[in-house]
């Protein structure tokens, strides 16, 4: 069961991080070239970082090098982790603000059109 489970976190993690990857690589290169993001294959963009940034990583002998960014990494998640703590104190989140931010977003949406 322990090695269903971690293969289950790694294909999902795995497949959450590409669709990261895919959406972010798309929309960054349609904004950079002034095109419509329907333009802009997400294949083609995952393909392209693959190539060019996860084999070269991949094929490092030691992943030695990688760890002073893991430490950025989770200084970040922690750094997150504690404004989503001050927001929730602060009372950013309250239920009662809710019926606000749905109008916002309703709002939002129609002048995306």
């Amino acid at each position: 069961l322990p090695a269903v489970a971690s293969l289950l976190l790694c294909s999902t993690a795995a497949i959450a991080c590409a669709t990261v990857i895919a959406d972010t690589g798309t929309d960054l290169l349609a904004a950079l070239f002034a095109l419509p993001a329907a333009d802009v294959s997400r294949a083609a963009v995952l393909f392209g970082c693959a190539a060019s940034v996860l084999t070269p990583l991949c094929l490092l002998p030691s992943l030695a090098p990688l760890g002073t960014a893991s430490y950025f990494g989770v200084a970040g998640v922690l750094v997150t982790a504690l404004c989503m703590i001050a927001r929730l104190a602060d009372g950013t989140y309250d239920a009662t603000d809710a019926a606000a931010l749905a109008d916002a977003g309703a709002a939002a949406a129609e002048a995306a059109g």
